[in-house]
């Protein structure tokens, strides 16, 4: 559908997209500073499901969403807020875990809960192949992100304190900084034109971090989230 094509795009305001179960069949749609007022996506989220990945790519707009139960993988235009297709991960991804999104080719990547292992799959629901990790890290995998200006994934280690790495297209991986703030390692955002990542603070709401691992700040309207990501959003597509 999408054949080759990159895309690109001219760059807008960050913005966060987070589930919580305080608006369960909602997805928030969090502005990163005062640019924007915070809004809500209703009607993605049927009664009785609750999201557990979320991946946003900013040249379709959008909005990629991980649904349990049933490992369901759904797509809707954010900015029609209209739905666009689903389909099921295979029974191998049966444990919940985080979603990223490839912005030059449109890849969906879904990690591993149990193993090194990212799977990749088209928008379609084409599974197209296991990239595992080397070396094979010393936590489980959970939070994952793709950062398009490095053309790196990034992801959130179990450890204590949780860590941030990067990995690369070939599967091998380094860390980038422990985060310095304690987090609840599930889910990650990053917006690579910013140099930001975002993660679920231990205390409640989503801490914003950079490179080294420092906190720069906490957003508020998002607490109790279990899902999130972030990026740009464009003001212009060209394809």
């Amino acid at each position: 559908m999408f054949g080759a094509l990159a895309g690109c795009h001219s760059p807008g305001p960050g913005h966060v997209y987070a589930w919580t179960p305080a608006a369960p069949q909602s997805v928030l749609d969090l502005a990163t500073d005062a640019s924007a007022p915070s809004t809500a996506l209703p009607g993605r989220v049927a009664p009785g499901e609750y999201v557990v990945g979320i991946a946003y790519d900013f040249n379709t707009d959008f909005l990629i969403l991980r649904v349990e139960p049933y490992r369901r993988i759904r797509i809707c235009k954010r900015g029609e807020n209209r739905y666009v297709r689903e389909w099921m991960l295979p029974a191998e991804l049966a444990l919940p875990a985080d979603l990223a999104v490839r912005p030059r080719d449109r890849h969906l990547f879904a990690a591993h809960l149990l193993q090194p292992e990212l799977w990749e799959f088209s928008l379609e629901g084409n599974f197209l192949r296991v990239l595992a990790l080397t070396p094979q890290p010393p936590a489980p995998l959970r939070g994952l992100a793709f950062d398009h200006t490095r053309d790196r994934f990034v992801a959130l280690l179990t450890t204590t304190p949780a860590q941030l790495i990067e990995i690369a297209p070939d599967g091998t991986w380094t860390t980038l900084a422990p985060l310095a703030a304690e987090v609840v390692a599930v889910t990650l955002g990053c917006n690579g034109e910013t140099g930001e990542y975002y993660a679920l603070l231990a205390g409640g709401g989503i801490g914003v971090f950079d490179r080294r691992g420092a906190l720069l700040r906490r957003l508020a309207g998002a607490d109790a989230t279990t899902a999130l990501d972030a990026g740009p959003r464009s003001l212009v597509r060209v394809f």
